[in-house]
């Protein structure tokens, strides 16, 4: 019996001691558990913190940045306009400033070749006689010389005429010129403005293109960051985008005032044409 009971209480403490181990290792499980979930629920706090920044980022500019969006079509459309209708009124004005006089310009020379192609022949024989004289009396060929001379002299009256007639209508056609060429001189001043201005158009545009292809590759990390969910790579496209999106505004806004220049130096050319 005693035997039995001694059998009975080292049992009882094999078993607390069996509880007691299993229990130590459940409490230990326990704290291990709950240390790792302290010790990481900072950095869940501060990222979920960093999205919420992220995407608050993308939420207070999101107004202004459609409303620039939009003002940049606006000021393509104008630009487009404005661009297209300077052109066509150049053409218009330069049509004009060359059709001045033209008719008349372009009947004196007709004048001027008709009177050079009638006496051609006559100025040619004359100009052929005196080389032969000059070759004869070279080659002391004093009589051969003497009647190219006589031939050549016969022919000085009409000669002289027919340079006379050649001189006179290519002088009426300098006069002419120079009377189109006074008469469209201001108007052609006030174009030549305008080609200066073209080229700082031309500059102009230069820098839009690579202001518009740095905005474009930034508005698609802004959407890419979008269609991801990262809030983060959304809200630095998104900003990136708008910073050069302030650059396109800026120079179209330009090119848009040196249009409205040359809108109006081709209205004072106009005014200028002659009547």
């Amino acid at each position: 019996m005693i035997a039995d009971k001694v059998r009975n209480r080292k049992s009882d403490r094999s078993a607390v001691k069996k509880e007691t181990a299993v229990y130590r290792t459940f409490t230990a499980v326990i704290l291990l558990t709950l240390s790792m979930l302290f010790l990481h629920m900072p950095q869940a706090e501060a990222a979920a913190s960093d999205w919420d920044m992220a995407l608050e980022r993308i939420s207070n500019l999101y107004n202004d940045y459609s409303a620039v969006q939009e003002n940049i079509t606006l000021n393509t459309g104008t630009l487009q306009k404005l661009r297209k209708q300077n052109n066509d009124e150049l053409k218009v004005i330069q049509g004009k400033l060359k059709s001045t006089g033209q008719v008349q310009i372009d009947n004196l020379k007709l004048q001027v070749d008709a009177a050079r192609n009638k006496h051609a022949p006559l100025l040619e024989k004359y100009k052929t006689l005196g080389q032969q004289a000059a070759a004869a009396r070279k080659a002391k060929d004093l009589k051969n010389a003497a009647v190219l001379d006589l031939q050549r002299n016969k022919l000085k009256a009409a000669v002289s005429a027919a340079q006379a007639e050649i001189k006179a209508k290519s002088e009426t056609l300098a006069v002419v010129r120079k009377q189109t060429t006074d008469k469209t001189q201001p108007a052609r001043e006030t174009l030549a403005a305008i080609s200066a201005l073209r080229k700082e158009t031309a500059t102009g545009n230069r820098e839009l293109t690579v202001a518009q292809r740095l905005r474009t590759e930034a508005h698609k990390r802004y959407q890419a960051g979008m269609k991801q969910g990262d809030a983060h790579a959304a809200a630095d496209g998104m900003e990136t985008s708008f910073a050069k999106m302030k650059i396109v505004q800026a120079l179209q806004l330009k090119l848009i005032g040196w249009e409205k220049q040359i809108s109006t130096l081709l209205r004072a050319a106009e005014l200028k044409l002659p009547k």
